[in-house]
């Protein structure tokens, strides 16, 4: 699809965002759909694109007011989550959508008068959203463009520190897979993976969500051992553990809820000393959530929780920042050197693996305020 708004020869036109200089506006491209938003018109620009969302409003300014802060003049957004938290609209599918302002060119060969069209601005840019300049991670050398500032680091800032809307968008999405989940619990008898995987997507689509936030994992007996399975034909035998890694989005945004329950009813001493150091590992962790806390220390704390009940820490991290996007900064690592910001959303996923007999995960979801975590669905 293509739209174009061209001025008759002659004549000076142009498109409503495209107002007073030609970069102020949306540029949209092919396959990754791409916005060049002028911070200097951001009032102009925010009322625009969604007048009656206060929210959106309020958020645009907080973004636009740190890239001016910043000496930031154009900013270029390539993620769909990104254009879907700032301007309330993301495509599902991959299109071409161009708006196209022209004016009359008299002077084809004159470099003079095309230098004086010209003008100069600082566009910022995340270098992580960009195939081209991803080649840094691949150690393939590279020349910053002139004129190109990154800001990957106030995007994750503004990113971590959510407003009331995300937050009850979230914790809506939340609480709807894990009713989901418990709800599958009671029904379990001779359902296979696969059936257990249908009957959570048709309970979260009855309530109101709009799908899956990413490839469902339900693993039993041994394939559980692993973090994340495609659900299979497998039927659970009575006695194994059967760990449901599911999300649901909302939208736009999206939650991540894991738990492992056993198949039939019946426990089994490893399952009980699984779960009460998974369980262990994941208070010390939630505990610790407040404003000002490094994301290193919830890690140690839950490592050590994990070790003291005799199994082996996982390779994978203990935690994520959730949102738009099902991992977000910041990462609950040992190796991280963040620290936890008022208002961020966080997921505090410890687990034990044992090799031919399963594995044992829970995942909750905690907002971090200053009166200390709350966590957003009951266990």
């Amino acid at each position: 699809m293509a739209r174009s708004s061209v001025l008759e020869p002659g004549t000076r036109r142009v498109h409503k965002m495209w107002r007073e200089s030609l970069h102020t506006g949306i540029c949209y491209r092919t396959e990754s759909l791409v916005g060049c938003a002028s911070t200097d018109r951001r009032r102009e620009f925010g009322e625009s694109m969604n007048t009656n969302d206060q929210f959106y409003a309020e958020r645009l300014e907080r973004f636009t007011s740190s890239m001016l802060d910043g000496g930031i003049d154009i900013v270029l957004v390539c993620r769909h989550s990104k254009l879907l938290q700032y301007f309330n609209q993301a495509p599902s599918h991959d299109f071409s959508l161009y708006d196209v302002a022209t004016r009359r060119w008299d002077h084809d060969n004159d470099m003079a008068h095309m230098r004086q069209e010209l003008t100069t601005a600082v566009v910022g840019v995340e270098a992580a959203s960009l195939p081209l300049l991803q080649l840094t991670a691949t150690g393939q050398p590279r020349d910053d463009p002139a004129g190109v500032r990154y800001i990957d680091a106030q995007v994750s800032q503004l990113r971590r520190q959510k407003d009331n809307l995300e937050i009850a968008t979230i914790a809506r999405a939340t609480r709807a897979i894990a009713h989901a989940v418990r709800s599958v619990g009671d029904h379990l008898a001779d359902l296979s993976e696969i059936e257990i995987e249908c009957s959570i997507y048709r309970n979260i689509r009855q309530t109101g969500m709009d799908g899956w936030a990413f490839d469902p994992s339900v693993a039993s007996g041994a394939r559980s051992s692993v973090p994340w399975c495609h659900p299979s034909n497998r039927i659970p035998s009575p006695g194994e553990p059967i760990t449901i890694d599911v999300g649901a989005s909302l939208g736009g945004y999206v939650s991540d809820f894991c738990r492992t329950i056993i198949a039939g009813g019946v426990s089994t001493s490893t399952f009980e000393k699984a779960r009460r150091a998974v369980r262990s590992a994941k208070r010390a962790g939630i505990q610790l959530c407040f404003p000002g806390t490094p994301l290193r220390d919830i890690a140690m704390a839950m490592a050590a929780e994990i070790e003291n009940h005799g199994f082996a820490v996982p390779s994978h991290a203990l935690g994520h920042g959730i949102g738009l996007d099902l991992h977000e900064p910041p990462t609950v690592s040992v190796s991280s050197k963040e620290i936890l910001f008022n208002r961020t959303v966080l997921n505090i996923e410890p687990a034990v693996y044992i090799e031919r007999w399963g594995g044992y995960r829970e995942e909750t979801t905690v907002l971090v305020t200053q009166n200390g975590p709350q966590v957003l669905a009951d266990d």
